[in-house]
């Protein structure tokens, strides 16, 4: 994955801090984060044209997570927390369009991301979801769940 498509991916959150940029732009399998995972957020913000750039907040992608969850979550450069800036009614749009992106594998929502899950097919293997913690994001997982 090419330098220009991770900044890219950087610079399409309305809020990112720099160990978060860090994170997505190390290539490195032991420190940075995968390809899928670009892949995914390419998709995620080419979804319903790009009506997501500049309105998530990633929260969480691998060095700032605060558990260690194995090689195919945070630990392994294979999944990212976000939130949307400014809650609305629009939760149930971005879980189905994170739903949509074919290099989403699990998807968990924390907080009130957790009232959009019977809208979006409830919490199943073939929604992709997964209840997560009571923290206000969405945790998406690009391989092994």
């Amino acid at each position: 994955m090419s330098q220009q498509a991770r900044q890219a991916a950087c610079d399409a959150f309305g809020q990112i801090d720099d160990v978060q940029r860090a994170d997505l732009m190390n290539e490195d399998p032991n420190t940075g984060t995968t390809t899928n995972l670009i892949l995914f957020l390419q998709q995620l913000f080419a979804q319903r044209s790009g009506i997501w750039v500049g309105k998530l907040v990633c929260t969480a992608v691998r060095t700032d997570h605060p558990t260690y969850d194995g090689p195919n979550g945070h630990s392994g450069g294979n999944a990212i927390d976000f939130s949307q800036i400014g809650q609305d009614d629009a939760v149930v749009h971005l879980v189905q369009d994170v739903q949509a992106c074919a290099q989403a594998k699990g998807i968990g929502l924390g907080g009130p991301f957790q009232a959009a899950a019977n809208a979006c097919g409830g919490y199943s293997e073939q929604s992709k979801l997964f209840q997560d913690n009571s923290q206000d994001h969405v945790h998406v997982q690009v391989v092994g769940y």
